[in-house]
């Protein structure tokens, strides 16, 4: 229920609602649980069932992940460089690798200086995240770019975006030079998980 300035919340609106919640969770542990399903494809690999417990689960929170990469000493600089355009979805990201993990982030906007970028500050970065759309369809130049980062940081993470990606990759399948590939426009959740997995990816 969405309220605004007009809506006055009264006690016997709160009694309303306390009554409606309850329902709906008697409702809930009252239907029999379904065997887990197949892997869906259209979810980055997770079944319903793998999202619910991963986002309920208390060992399972953004907070719990990022201290677990924190004492394993990967976020030693707390720094990740972002490789992409400018654009309300890049924005939204930035915002979410701040918040989940805490990082500070140098955004590189136009192509042309990804080059001389990684070479002033790669050695800095923990993390580095690519947006392929922002390489104008010359995938080509990508495809150099995501090398010349595998070879002079090749125990750095590297996450790929991609709007032409079917669903998310969070296994390691080295895809692109990637670890881990991330559906453009992506999600809170799927920055969340994506980083956790391609720093376990270089974990050992």
């Amino acid at each position: 229920m969405f309220f605004d300035d007009r809506t006055a919340f009264t006690p016997r609106l709160g009694a309303r609602m306390t009554y409606g919640v309850t329902r709906v969770l008697d409702a809930l542990q009252a239907r029999p649980v379904a065997p887990p399903a197949a892997v869906s494809e259209q979810q980055g690999g997770m079944t319903v069932l793998d999202r619910m417990a991963r986002t309920q689960h208390p060992a399972c929170l953004p907070e719990k992940d990022r201290r677990t990469i924190e004492v394993r000493g990967q976020f030693a600089n707390k720094k990740a460089i972002v490789f992409a355009e400018a654009s309300q979805p890049n924005l939204d990201m930035r915002i979410w690798l701040e918040d989940i993990y805490d990082l500070s982030l140098v955004n590189v906007y136009d192509r042309t200086g990804f080059f001389e970028w990684l070479l002033k500050c790669g050695k800095d970065a923990d993390l580095f995240i690519i947006d392929a759309d922002s390489f104008a369809s010359d995938r080509s130049l990508m495809l150099k770019f995501c090398e010349a980062i595998r070879q002079k940081f090749h125990s750095r993470p590297l996450i790929l975006l991609n709007r032409e990606a079917e669903r998310n990759e969070f296994v390691q399948t080295c895809k692109d030079g990637a670890d881990v590939v991330l559906q453009s426009p992506t999600s809170r959740t799927a920055v969340w998980l994506g980083v956790k997995a391609a720093m376990d990816h270089h974990y050992h």
